[in-house]
């Protein structure tokens, strides 16, 4: 829980607060967070609060931002207090849509690139990596509508959270062979196989495997004096040993 109050917030202007932490939100679904905002003299949606979460707070992030309905004073309705419109409930690939559809417009990486979606605008700039979110910032913003002037507000912040996590399935295999041919080569060859998605019992869901990976070996040993006549007394030992591995990440 976070409690933010601002007094004479300027017109287009913002304060925030942040945190700087480690997150790792791509196998989750969405982002939520309850709000609650009251003021003496501004009205619904005259002031907005933001969410932005990045890999810092000025070049590589995204923002959500939602316009605030102000709970009357005095009231003591649980659904005015928490207002259903001030809560942010959002699909984590509707905000990494806004990325590829700048990405698709080709607009400059460091202009923000803002998109409508319900009643969030959510923004992007830079190159956030979602798998490596370091910051956290919340806030509150008064965008200035309709000519208006300063406004005090205070907000509340409670239970951000990420629900929901991407159910698909991984496996993984291993084969191995070892092989004698008579008393002349001996044969050895594995091959290791593990898709995107695979995990132990005892792993976490951000430790699942993000890439897919197939290794394989072979290494023979062969007495190649053995094939000739026993008569030449030479002892001719041959070793040959090949291994490959590769690997399909399943994000650029």
């Amino acid at each position: 829980s976070l409690r933010v109050c601002v007094e004479d917030l300027q017109a287009r202007d913002a304060r925030a607060v942040f945190k700087n932490v480690t997150l790792d939100l791509v196998q989750f679904e969405r982002i939520k967070m309850f709000l609650h905002a009251d003021s003496e003299d501004a009205i619904d949606g005259e002031i907005t609060a933001f969410l932005r979460l990045g890999t810092d707070f000025t070049e590589n992030y995204y923002e959500i931002e939602v316009p605030l309905t102000i709970t009357p004073k005095g009231t003591r309705d649980p659904r005015l207090i928490w207002p259903l419109e001030n809560e942010i409930d959002i699909a984590i690939q509707e905000i990494v849509g806004v990325k590829v559809e700048r990405d698709n417009n080709r607009v400059p990486l460091n202009l923000p690139f803002s998109q409508t979606i319900r009643q969030y605008k959510v923004t992007v700039v830079g190159r956030p990596e979602l798998s490596q979110s370091q910051t956290t910032m919340i806030g509150v913003r008064n965008p200035g509508l309709n000519g208006g002037g300063s406004r005090s507000v205070c907000i509340w912040v409670n239970e951000l959270r990420v629900t929901g996590f991407t159910k698909s399935n991984g496996w993984a295999a291993n084969a191995l062979i070892n092989a004698k041919i008579a008393d002349v080569a001996v044969v050895s060859a594995s091959i290791r196989h593990n898709s995107i998605g695979f995990g132990g019992l005892e792993t976490r869901l951000s430790q699942r495997s993000r890439t897919a990976t197939t290794q394989y070996d072979i290494s023979t040993n062969v007495d190649i004096h053995k094939l000739l006549p026993e008569g030449l007394g030479v002892s001719i030992p041959f070793y040959f040993s090949i291994e490959n591995s590769s690997t399909r990440p399943q994000y650029d």
